[in-house]
């Protein structure tokens, strides 16, 4: 029995809000290899079960591409979800964050001089834990907003080019 491969593209019409532009879209997984994964599963209704549940996922992160990348007619682009990217590129802070404060007010309390309180470290390793975070969420939301945009391939109708016309010159 051959095993099935995990599914890579997902082909739907992609729906703009602004222009109402509707055209079909090939949404290509970021995270697939060039080689085809087997599906796991030791007999046919599991891999059918783990087939649907990837294929399932892979619609799910095309539609969340879709409302983040912009239209390629109008150049519009969800406001909300874009804002939600910020969210998602800012949950490594959850475990960063703690441990750069941590580390900071360890690190600057030897390094600085001064008397033994800890007040001066823990300014400084606030101020550098908020300024790290900050480019953090920055670099991981422009990251994710550059993935999903190039995941999209848009197959727009070709509109036939004006012809040139061509005038005789009166003047001769």
């Amino acid at each position: 029995m051959q095993r099935p491969h995990l599914p890579k593209t997902w082909n739907t019409t992609y729906q703009c809000s602004a222009c109402r532009l509707s055209a079909p879209v090939l949404f290509t997984d970021p995270a697939a290899y060039n080689e085809n994964d087997p599906v796991g599963g030791r007999d046919k209704w599991a891999q059918q079960a783990a087939l649907a549940e990837a294929q399932q996922k892979l619609e799910k992160q095309g539609r969340v591409a879709m409302t983040i990348a912009r239209c390629p007619a109008c150049g519009h682009r969800d406001e909300q979800a874009v804002k939600r990217t910020y969210l998602r590129a800012a949950l490594p802070l959850l475990g960063a964050a703690p441990m750069l404060f941590l580390l900071g007010v360890i690190v600057l309390g030897q390094v600085l001089p001064g008397p033994a309180h800890l007040k001066r470290p823990v300014l400084l390793s606030a101020l550098l834990t908020g300024l790290a975070s900050i480019v953090i969420v920055w670099r991981g939301q422009r990251r994710l907003l550059k993935e999903a945009q190039s995941s999209l391939r848009f197959s727009l109708a070709a509109t036939p080019s004006p012809t040139p016309t061509v005038t005789a010159d009166a003047s001769k």
